[in-house]
């Protein structure tokens, strides 16, 4: 039995694709959206002893656990004391018929006509649901810095935009931020934008990473990002050292959005690094554990 996700029972595989606990540490010690936020998120939730009883019993009555990175395979096995040997990485796959290169020829025109922009001007693309968490004030902060009035963003997801908006009125950047919520057509987006900017907190692995490299898009995102672990510095992606340094993030930006050869040179590096990561190859590698499963005592 392979279980996706948290529950109450036993199973021969469970694929974690975050740590809950993990994550509750790291909003207490970046006191993530100030006092209140962390009392939601703090251990007298009754929802979050729900959450941490359920995978604790997922991590420890199972044979084996797949995770989704090397960094929860890290927490998982520093925070419930499991052998390292339990736990195997395996990334999540992605769909590279549905995101390539080709959209661009597609859908580039067309969106960018939608949204007013012309084919020289540089468009970012956030996609999230949870703004605040996945870094966007930090684009913000380093679009106002920047002061270039040919860097777009799109923002693709949704969530609360309050705090967001007040933000863009004040830095003066109504024309330049485009929210276009939620969409069962991502890839369209992709092939219409340049560079995609995740400067997240914390991110388990983030499926989006690795759509936008199979769309041969130039990533940028943080180096302890799960899918971060897939790119190589400065070839196929950048990574951030500091998510706190809006400068280094602003001066990434830059970097990329004066020069176009850039940019294309490490999208087509990076869709070479997705095709490896493909659904087919994923559950080749699922398969192969099985197997080994099997084959071997009961754990």
């Amino acid at each position: 039995m392979h279980v996706q996700g948290d529950f109450v029972g036993d199973c021969d595989v469970y694929t974690a694709h975050s740590c809950h606990k993990a994550w509750l540490e790291i909003v207490n010690k970046e006191n993530l959206g100030g006092a209140l936020e962390r009392l939601k998120k703090s251990v007298y939730n009754p929802l979050h002893h729900f959450i941490l009883k359920a995978e604790k019993n997922c991590i420890m009555n199972t044979r084996r656990v797949i995770a989704i990175s090397n960094g929860i395979k890290e927490e998982i096995t520093r925070l419930y004391g499991v052998e390292d040997k339990k736990v195997k990485v395996i990334p999540n796959g992605v769909n590279i018929e549905q995101f390539n290169m080709a959209q661009r020829k597609l859908y580039r025109k067309e969106i960018r006509t939608q949204l007013g922009l012309g084919d020289d001007e540089i468009l970012l693309i956030f996609p999230a649901h949870e703004f605040i968490r996945k870094g966007i004030l930090k684009i913000l902060d380093a679009m106002n810095s920047l002061k270039n009035k040919r860097l777009h963003l799109l923002v693709v997801g949704r969530d609360d935009q309050t705090r967001v908006r007040d933000v863009i009125e004040h830095y003066q950047l109504e024309s330049n931020i485009h929210f276009i919520g939620e969409t069962s057509t991502i890839e369209k987006y992709y092939a219409a934008s340049d560079i995609m900017v995740l400067p997240t907190l914390y991110e388990p692995f983030g499926l989006v990473i690795t759509e936008a490299m199979a769309s041969a898009l130039p990533v940028i995102t943080n180096k302890s990002a799960g899918a971060a672990e897939l790119i190589e510095n400065g070839t196929d992606g950048v990574l951030l050292e500091d998510i706190k340094d809006t400068r280094e993030l602003a001066s990434q930006i830059e970097s990329l959005a004066n020069n176009s050869a850039k940019r294309e040179q490490m999208g087509v590096q990076a869709r070479i690094t997705a095709e490896r990561y493909n659904w087919d190859a994923i559950a080749q590698r699922t398969m192969n554990l099985y197997n080994e499963i099997l084959t071997s005592k009961r754990y």
